[in-house]
């Protein structure tokens, strides 16, 4: 080989190796889809939870408890860290205010569509469309088109999800133009909350972004929770609930959720929360009895499929 071409070979190896990322930065996206599916897989286990009790509380107050229980755990685990980082500035506290309104937009608008639309189809709009978002307000911002297959899997998991809840009751009688705008809302506002927090979680910790948050969606859901009866938290068995909504499913989903999305993109975020409709169904299947049909175990396929695409190539 002649001397000039040997350099040029010998400086193209360091400039390659320079630029592959180190074996520990490649698998940092995996483990934050991890992380973020874990999440969903928490979130997943709230409505198994909430049918244990005799009596539960309605929507808001259920909410607001437990987002107020899961901000101040979180908040105070800040407080308590061996080495604090940084907390959000004062240029920060938009974002904050902006993602924790959208938590509590989510809660209220969700819950809201399922009145109007029924369980099926409000889950189906509202968590499926959720990415979609997420992906359009991605794009609008930087001006980039999330990567193909990130399209491909995200129409396989909402297809999956689609199937899933086909079997599901079906809304009240009437027109169902408001409660398909509330899911879209609902959508909306969690895909939101996810690209308003990726930056927020580069600055400062994620127990400190995600603490504020929630306890801003606390206020926001209190006036509705007002208007709810309280008596079940009164009971063993409720509070004992509402504790674990509020400590495991809450400050332990959105603490590995803000882990996660460290690591990867809002968009992708986005997707692996759909792990949280087939977590809940699995739970209906395996221990609360309910009917399993054809089309929901291909949902059930579709969106393991969809799921373990995103995960294993994260954007």
């Amino acid at each position: 080989m002649a001397p000039g071409r040997a350099a040029r070979t010998r400086r193209g190896g360091v400039a390659a190796a320079s630029a592959a990322p180190p074996p520990k930065e490649r698998g940092r996206p995996r483990t934050g889809a991890f992380l973020v599916l874990l999440a969903g897989v928490l979130w997943g286990t709230m409505g198994a939870a909430q049918k244990v009790p005799d009596q539960m509380g309605g929507v808001a107050s259920t909410g607001a408890f437990r987002t107020l229980l899961g901000g101040v755990c979180l908040l105070v685990a800040a407080g308590r860290a061996a080495r604090p980082r940084r907390s959000p500035g004062a240029r920060s506290l938009g974002a904050l205010l902006l993602g924790g309104v959208s938590v509590g937009a989510f809660q209220i608008l969700f819950f809201a569509s399922m009145r109007h639309i029924g369980v099926a189809m409000g889950t189906v709009l509202t968590i499926g469309s959720s990415p979609v978002f997420a992906g359009l307000i991605v794009w609008v911002r930087t001006r980039r088109r999330p990567a193909t297959h990130w399209w491909v899997a995200t129409a396989t998991t909402v297809l999956g999800c689609a199937l899933l809840n086909g079997g599901a009751p079906s809304g009240s009688a009437g027109s169902p133009a408001p409660g398909i705008a509330m899911a879209l809302a609902a959508g909306a506002s969690y895909a939101l909350f996810a690209v308003v927090s990726k930056p927020l979680i580069a600055a400062a910790p994620a127990q400190v972004v995600m603490g504020w948050m929630l306890l801003v969606a606390a206020v926001v859901l209190l006036p509705f929770a007002l208007r709810d009866d309280l008596s079940w938290l009164a009971a063993t068995d409720g509070l004992a609930v509402a504790l674990y909504l509020g400590v495991v499913t809450t400050a332990g989903g959105f603490l590995v959720f803000g882990l996660g999305l460290r690591w990867v993109s809002p968009t992708t975020a986005a997707t692996l929360s759909l792990v949280e409709p087939l977590t809940a169904a699995v739970l209906g299947f395996g221990l609360l009895g309910e009917p399993l049909t054809a089309a929901m175990l291909a949902g059930v396929c579709l969106l393991f499929a969809g799921l373990a695409w995103t995960a294993l190539r994260p954007v």
